[in-house]
């Protein structure tokens, strides 16, 4: 998939430490000072009436975002302001999908054992993010 130029990808390290991997993130690795992790999961215990919904919606005015699947998958699908939009798939703990401001992020498609790991450059602010017309979804 060619992604547009103002959405990357960012490959990180890994030490096979055995037994296991180790993968450090640094913010000089990422190309911003890192001021809030969050990560998303527990898609094993959804509802059958909620499995198929998918969260987000939402964009940051400022924040540029890193998200990485560190266990199981999802899609990711980014709006830019123009309309235009791409879905990407996460689904290696290796591989983290870079996100500038201004761009309406979703997810959905979650595997049941599904682990988003989400690194900021700004701490959250309610008056910060806008919502996309598909909010309520």
């Amino acid at each position: 998939m060619v992604l547009p130029p103002y959405i990357h990808t960012f490959q990180c390290k890994t030490n096979d430490t055995k037994p296991g991997i180790l993968t450090p993130i640094e913010d000089y690795d990422l190309d911003m000072k890192i001021k809030r992790i969050f990560f998303i999961h527990g898609f094993h215990d959804i509802p059958a009436h909620l499995q198929n919904k998918s969260r987000g919606h939402h964009g940051h005015y400022s924040a540029k975002q890193v998200l990485i699947a560190v266990h199981g998958s999802c899609l990711v699908t980014v709006k830019n302001s123009t309309g235009y939009e791409i879905k990407y798939n996460l689904c290696n703990p290796n591989d983290g999908l870079v996100l500038p401001p201004e761009n309406v992020v979703s997810m959905s498609e979650f595997s049941s054992d599904a682990v988003l790991l989400v690194i900021c450059d700004k701490n959250y602010e309610d008056d910060k993010i806008f919502l996309s017309s598909e909010s309520s979804s």
